[in-house]
């Protein structure tokens, strides 16, 4: 009898057939059969007969009878876990038999106020194989950014910045395979706050550094990511730009505000206008998570900044 597994797995998808369950034979055949499992179904319409799946291999199946968005459906999934720990990732991942699991295991209950992520290995979505891409290190995170259109976007780190540690700091994860205790999670609130789709790994990555923890990268876990080069959906850019106000609300400080706003509004007039009024209906909402971060958050901004700038001099 296998034991029981410290770790669950959040899957939350809109719309990928198939590749759920490709990805979830990827994770049992590589870290086994005890992994607990949840597959979040953020209200897909393409006909597709997830609830099979979930009952074929057991798990755990939650349904948004609405579409709620990415960040959202993670936090559902992640409520639900009864593990100490979660792996959240996309439902289109390939994982290699390099006992992930115990490695992942040991990183994050060595430093439980840490994110954690893995190193990302690309593939081809429409070709399922390895693309000649070398695995990227985790991210840092464009503020001001010379291209406006990345403001508060994460970035690539595309080589090692401190070869001699198997397990180091970063400004951001990236990845799409976040590590955490929930415990953890659940006091910095996760992603509550966040609506629709983006700036999950910015909002989650500040937050870690403003509360006194941090963002950390597991070198020696590569996991396949397949790329695709287009989204199968349509993204609404005023909710992509309403999240990133709700991030810079929140937790940016007051002197950046009025040149992120300026920025966003210069590249995006007509979704930008939409955004402030998706920010505006959810006000209360936000006014009353700042005034719950006062209570958690022992640092401030600067103690991101210095990490997330060592990378411009490397």
């Amino acid at each position: 009898m296998e034991k029981k597994c410290d770790l669950s797995i959040v899957i939350p998808f809109f719309n990928e057939g198939e590749e759920v369950e490709n990805t979830i034979r990827s994770l049992k055949q590589t870290g086994g059969d005890s992994l607990p499992v949840i597959l979040v179904n953020d209200a897909s319409d393409d006909l597709f007969d997830y609830r099979k799946i979930a009952d074929k291999y057991n798990m755990i199946y939650i349904e948004n009878s609405i579409r709620k968005g990415s960040g959202p459906s993670k936090q559902i999934g992640i409520e639900c876990c009864q593990t100490e720990f979660f792996l959240v990732i996309d439902a289109h991942m390939r994982f290699y038999p390099n006992g992930w699991v115990e490695k992942i295991l040991q990183a994050v209950k060595s430093d439980k106020r840490a994110i954690y992520c893995c190193r990302c290995k690309p593939w081809s979505y429409l070709a399922k194989q390895e693309l000649d891409i070398p695995p990227h290190y985790g991210a840092y995170l464009e503020i001001i950014s010379h291209d406006k259109n990345l403001i508060l976007d994460p970035q690539w780190i595309k080589h090692d910045i401190w070869p001699q540690q198997e397990i180091c700091d970063i400004p951001c994860v990236l990845g799409a395979c976040y590590v955490a205790s929930k415990e953890y999670w659940m006091y910095i609130k996760g992603y509550e706050g966040l609506k629709h789709y983006g700036s999950e790994e910015a909002f989650i990555s500040l937050k870690a550094w403003i509360e006194g923890g941090r963002c950390r990268l597991i070198k020696n876990v590569v996991i396949g990511h397949l790329f695709r080069k287009e989204f199968p959906y349509m993204i609404d850019m005023s909710k992509v730009i309403c999240n990133k106000i709700v991030v810079a609300t929140l937790l940016l400080p007051e002197d950046l505000l009025s040149d992120i706003y300026i920025a966003l509004k210069k590249n995006n007039q007509k979704e930008y206008f939409y955004a402030k009024r998706l920010f505006a209906e959810n006000l209360m909402e936000i006014k009353l998570l700042k005034d719950q971060f006062k209570t958690v958050f022992r640092y401030n901004y600067d103690r991101f900044k210095r990490i997330n700038e060592s990378l411009f001099n490397n």
